[in-house]
């Protein structure tokens, strides 16, 4: 047990590490049909976000979460 709680502590980590490192990276997404159809319905007036960037982010953040859940669930 002791192996798999190193492997699980290393593996997270370095995921961690390699996101972090990504955070202050800049990147432009094209979208398009229902995907665009589905972030104009979640932005403005009518949205419960100020603009594409910060509902991307709070994505990002929910699937980072989900991740570290998974990972304690694992270890």
């Amino acid at each position: 047990m002791e192996n798999i709680d190193n492997i699980c502590y290393a593996s997270r980590n370095s995921w961690v590490a390699k996101v972090q490192a990504m955070a202050s990276d800049s990147i432009h997404v094209k979208v398009k049909g229902p995907l665009q159809d589905h972030l104009q319905q979640q932005i403005g007036e009518d949205g419960l976000y100020e603009n594409a960037s910060e509902y991307i982010r709070a994505l990002i953040r929910r699937d980072l979460q989900t991740r570290d859940e998974a990972w304690e669930a694992l270890c």
